[in-house]
Parts: C-alpha cells; sequence; structure tokens
C-alpha cells in the first residue's frame, strides 16, 4: 500500500485523486493476495478497517481508471477464511440456513454478512492447489510470505517448490 500510495498526488484546488500510471507500471509489486485463515469470525474484527479503508481505496483507483479511460487492474484482493464452520454445514441463523441468510444479505448489500467487506468470506480452509494455480497463471513470479502454524506452513512450502514461488516464512509477532 505504501508504493501505491508513494505514486498518487491530490489537485490542490479540487481534491482529486490522480495517479502515476507510468510509475505503477514500472514497481515491482504489481499484486498482494492477502489470504486470511481464521477458526473465529471475531479475530478479523481488528483488522476490518483497515481492510474496508484499502478496499475502498482500491474501489476509488479503479473509478479513476475508467474515468480516464486506462485498463483496470486490481493492486490487492482479500481471500479470508472462517473455519469454524465448514462448507455444507447448515450453519442457522436463526431458523434459516446460514448460506441463504448470507447470499440474501450479500445480494441486497453488496457486502459479506460477517465482515461488511465486499469481499465475500469463504467457509472452510482454502484449498491451497487451486489458488496457487490461479496465482501461477496470473503472475510471472511470485513471492508467498506466511506466518502460522507448521502443518499450513509445510503444505505452503510444498505447494512454493512445486510452482517455484519462493517462500518466507514469518515467525508468530
Amino acid at each position: 500500500m505504501y508504493q501505491f500510495r508513494e505514486q498518487q498526488y491530490i489537485c490542490q484546488n479540487c481534491h482529486h485523486i490522480n495517479y502515476d500510471h507510468e510509475a505503477i507500471v514500472r514497481r515491482k509489486l504489481k499484486k498482494v493476495d492477502f489470504i486470511w485463515v481464521n477458526r473465529d469470525v471475531e479475530n478479523f474484527s481488528w483488522f476490518l478497517q483497515l481492510l474496508t479503508d484499502f478496499e475502498n481505496e482500491q474501489i476509488a483507483y479503479l473509478q479513476a481508471l475508467t474515468s480516464e479511460n486506462t485498463v483496470q487492474q486490481r493492486y490487492i484482493d482479500f481471500h479470508l477464511y472462517f473455519t469454524s464452520l465448514k462448507r455444507n454445514d447448515q450453519g442457522m441463523i436463526g431458523n434459516a440456513p446460514y448460506d441463504l441468510v448470507s447470499n440474501i444479505y450479500a445480494k441486497i448489500s453488496n457486502r459479506d454478512i460477517l465482515t461488511k467487506l465486499k469481499t465475500k468470506t469463504i467457509l472452510g480452509r482454502p484449498h491451497w492447489p487451486s489458488l496457487f494455480a490461479k496465482f501461477k497463471a496470473e503472475h510471472e513470479k511470485t513471492n508467498v510470505f506466511f506466518t502460522g502454524n507448521h502443518s499450513m506452513g509445510n503444505e505452503i512450502r510444498h505447494l512454493c517448490d512445486q510452482y517455484k514461488f519462493m517462500y518466507h516464512h514469518e515467525p508468530y509477532f
């Protein structure tokens, strides 16, 4: 985000945000896929305002590109996983199935029912091979930074080796 924000400038008269598109194209870091796996949805709460701010910044950026007839390219995607309720579980909200309520809420509000972000929270654990295949198809070079439990780290490290991604382990902070 720091690199991205460094390439924006604000008009002193109208306060419109503009971007140095040439600098954005030249920078090494093109995109971040932020994956966060949590057992309890409450664990997302301390970080939600920052994620909301990032989402809103990206929306404004993409709208600016549209108005300038420039090709849109997202710079951050969130992949949020909530593991205490598994896919196809019949979790209930009142007397209604969770999936039904969640889908209706998303259609009406264009927001996720759990986080209130535009990004949908995915129930269950990530299917890492699918994610890694997607990243490989999208990006020539990928670095993975991981913080978490060792068994998940081992699986991710193995996939990094398989897909020839650079793996960086960050110890718990």
